[in-house]
């Protein structure tokens, strides 16, 4: 697992494509320069997205394990983790929740709590 990252200003003025949610992966696509980069969150246990004012252009992208929202994910999804009708089984918590960010130039934080975060690059994750 990746334990801190912090791409900071290297992404700025990258443009937010699309986000992906897949059954347990949220994928961000972002181009930059005409070439398309995308960010797996793995294992996802949420994410948020409020508000929405201006163009999808990146201010920068960071991690951190301090935010309020791993907390409140864990909570909601704890509510009925053990509910068997769900058809999913049992949720893991046992693990190092990591907050993904990615800060928007009009002030917007996307936010996605997730176990893994991968970068693709040249059709590899790394």
């Amino acid at each position: 697992m990746n334990k801190s990252i912090s791409w900071g200003d290297c992404w700025h003025d990258a443009t937010l494509e699309r986000i992906i949610i897949e059954y347990n992966d949220i994928i961000i696509e972002i181009e930059r320069e005409e070439i398309i980069t995308k960010l797996r969150c793995s294992n996802f246990l949420g994410i948020k997205y409020l508000g929405q004012w201006d163009e999808n252009v990146i201010n920068r992208i960071y991690s951190t394990y301090d935010y309020d929202i791993i907390q409140e994910a864990k909570k909601n999804v704890a509510q009925h983790n053990d509910t068997k009708n769900l058809g999913g089984g049992v949720r893991n918590f046992d693990t190092e929740w990591i907050c993904v960010n990615l800060e928007l130039i009009d002030g917007v934080v996307i936010q996605i709590v997730c176990d893994n975060i991968e970068y693709q690059s040249d059709n590899a994750y790394v």
